[in-house]
């Protein structure tokens, strides 16, 4: 990796083509908010839980706090014991307390560069990938019916009226009507205000006037510019679950099936590298490493060549190990296993 990026999700939408901009550099991507959430397009969902699965995007465990510069000294800890020394982060966030995150850091031999997100600036409308519509046919069904409001002098104003018009030209059920109902919101298609709605007419106009062969194929020749070498082999496609507006149990469902199925003598949700890692640890016995800086000295000991963040990260994610400030506690599940 060239350097990481840390973006600080507080009061600073997260945009997909912008994430992807990073992990096309080849930038390992830290998120956090401590309000505890983010807000993200559903229909760049399939995109984002890959980038997670496969370690492009990791996403900082936020404390329960009312004290911002403590919540920043939390993270900052979690971000020292993942990343080498010496390593440049770029930092984007609006926040003055974040200078405390800042010091840490830099006491600690990391190079930072605060990058202020510029508020001013409107994030553009983009349409959805050609792997999206490929894996949600529910937008499939948005792009016909935008078509056919192209050639249709008068829109509906009302809820009933957008129902109607939908279950005519598209020949659905109540169920499905419902459903094409919340994706046009958000998809920012339509605004809904009581019983009244409105389009969003540049935004129709994008999606009727999208030419989705004319986008793969633009899309695959970006990928091959960017990845030469990786379309040669087979390419797997993950699924994803056609879901709605609310549907947060499909969507979770679906990211816990991301973790790819391994083959060998050691739990599926393991890798071979990460078993062997328990295997010493459990040799170890009581002289494990007590925190988390020593275990990440006698992992590169022991694996000189291996992605150390990444190794040390997925222990966390998957229960084997807790942190508690810099000190390590090492679960049931660890030993089970």
């Amino acid at each position: 990796m060239k350097n990481v990026v840390v973006i600080d999700l507080e009061k600073n939408p997260l945009q997909a083509k912008t994430l992807r901009a990073y992990i096309e550099n080849d930038q390992l991507v830290y998120l956090f908010n401590l309000m505890g959430h983010f807000d993200y397009s559903l229909e760049d969902m399939t995109e984002f839980s890959g980038w997670v699965s496969s370690g492009f995007i990791m996403i900082l465990d936020a404390p329960v706090t009312s004290r911002k510069e403590f919540g920043y000294a939390m993270i900052a800890g979690q971000l020292l014991a993942l990343t080498e020394e010496n390593i440049e982060i770029d930092l984007i966030s609006n926040h003055k307390e974040i200078l405390t995150f800042i010091e840490i850091l830099q006491n600690s031999g990391r190079k930072v560069h605060l990058h202020r997100a510029d508020k001013s600036k409107k994030s553009e409308y983009s349409l959805p990938t050609s792997t999206s519509f490929q894996t949600q046919p529910i937008l499939m069904q948005v792009k016909k019916y935008c078509d056919a409001l192209a050639s249709t002098k008068g829109l509906p104003t009302t809820l009933e009226g957008l129902q109607n018009s939908i279950s005519n030209i598209l020949k659905c059920t109540n169920e499905q009507t419902s459903q094409m109902v919340a994706m046009l919101i958000n998809l920012k298609i339509i605004r809904q205000d009581t019983s009244k709605v409105s389009f969003r007419k540049k935004i129709l106009k994008q999606w009727s006037s999208f030419d989705l062969n004319q986008n793969k194929k633009h899309e695959k020749k970006a990928l091959e510019e960017s990845h030469p070498t990786t379309l040669k082999g087979k390419t797997q496609t993950v699924a994803m679950p056609q879901v709605v507006v609310g549907d947060v149990d499909s969507i979770m469902q679906f990211l816990q099936q991301q973790q790819a199925v391994t083959e060998g003598p050691f739990p599926p949700e393991l890798d071979e590298l990460q078993w062997q890692v328990l295997q010493k640890l459990d040799e170890l016995q009581h002289d494990r490493p007590k925190d988390i800086f020593s275990l990440r000295d006698q992992l590169h000991r022991w694996f000189p060549k291996a992605d150390i963040q990444m190794l040390m990260k997925s222990l966390l994610d998957k229960g084997y190990i807790q942190l508690e400030d810099d000190q390590l506690h090492y679960t049931a599940q660890m030993v089970i296993h």
